[in-house]
């Protein structure tokens, strides 16, 4: 499953019934034009999941390996947890790049949120790590531990845990934290 977000920018009064919108090309999502789910967030956001991506990147494989008669490496890559491995990485950098480029400041904006000394930090640049990936499905609008932790692979008490150690880290409220995730990036 490939999502593509779509920004919709509120505009000045004149123009109320244009929105700005951001496209991405399928080259940067890496994915096809047939979408079969269209969702909008209650801040406006539009989310749009379609039927090309991971499964179809497996079909041409198989195919690929069918072709050539490589039985024996195509039963080595079925039984293996490597490809699956593989589509999970490349589906978490897709979000990643999509994600910060709708929300550009997001890390700092959320580090700001935390005490000093507590600010979490991902390996790469322009990429989240699973903390950073849990709460920025928190500011997506997606808030049950049990669909996040779908997502990401995790356990729901896995995602639970990871939420309640985040907000101990909280510099206010620890029982306002999630909501002013939710608030970063709009504009007051």
């Amino acid at each position: 499953m490939v999502v593509l977000l779509v920004e919709i920018l509120p505009v000045e009064a004149e123009n109320l019934w244009q929105r700005a919108v951001v496209n991405y090309s399928r080259q940067l999502y890496r994915s096809g034009n047939q979408n079969w789910q269209v969702s909008q967030s209650r801040q406006g956001w539009m989310y749009f999941a379609n039927n090309k991506g991971l499964l179809d990147n497996y079909r041409i494989k198989v195919n690929r390996k069918l072709k050539a008669g490589q039985q024996a490496e195509l039963y080595q890559m079925t039984k293996s947890e490597q490809l699956k491995e593989d589509e999970l990485k490349e589906l978490f950098a897709n979000f990643d790049t999509v994600f910060l480029r709708l929300f550009p400041t997001f890390i700092e904006d959320f580090n700001a949120l935390l005490k000093p000394g507590e600010e979490i930090l991902p390996a790469e640049k322009d990429s989240l790590n699973t903390d950073l990936r849990i709460f920025a499905l928190i500011r997506l609008g997606i808030e049950e531990s049990s669909k996040i932790a779908e997502f990401l692979h995790y356990s729901p008490n896995s995602i639970y845990a990871y939420r309640a150690r985040i907000k101990n880290k909280a510099a206010g409220d620890r029982e306002e934290f999630e909501t002013q995730v939710k608030e970063i990036g709009i504009k007051g």
